[in-house]
């Protein structure tokens, strides 16, 4: 009776230490979603600080003439993609290293880098 009450004791305290290993890891990779979720709306208000009202004029003038870009819409320009870059890297992260989203969810979000012909 004793060695069964022991096998039961011990079957808990293996389990209980799984379940405790476990709710650890879940909640770390939830803290890390998190903290991207707050990263990206300050982030992407400074991209649009910086963009300004001539994003669009930028993208056009690089779609007809692009040998025409002045210094400030080459800038802009950048921004825009670094900005696309990081929300791709982002998406990445939290799907294949934290499993927040569906495994290669990022590789359908390439397309915003090119939203004129969708990549």
């Amino acid at each position: 009776m004793d060695r069964i009450i022991q096998y039961v004791t011990l079957v808990s305290i293996v389990s209980g230490v799984g379940l405790v290993m476990w709710e650890l890891q879940q909640t770390r990779i939830l803290h890390r979603a998190q903290l991207s979720s707050d990263y990206a709306p300050i982030a992407n208000s400074v991209y649009a600080t910086v963009a300004g009202e001539n994003l669009g004029r930028a993208l056009a003038k690089a779609c007809q003439t692009p040998t025409e870009l002045t210094l400030e819409e080459g800038l802009i320009l950048q921004n825009h993609y670094e900005s696309l870059l990081h929300l791709v890297n982002r998406i990445a992260l939290l799907s294949d290293r934290d499993g927040v989203y569906e495994q290669g969810t990022w590789k359908r979000t390439l397309g915003y880098l090119n939203p004129i012909y969708e990549s």
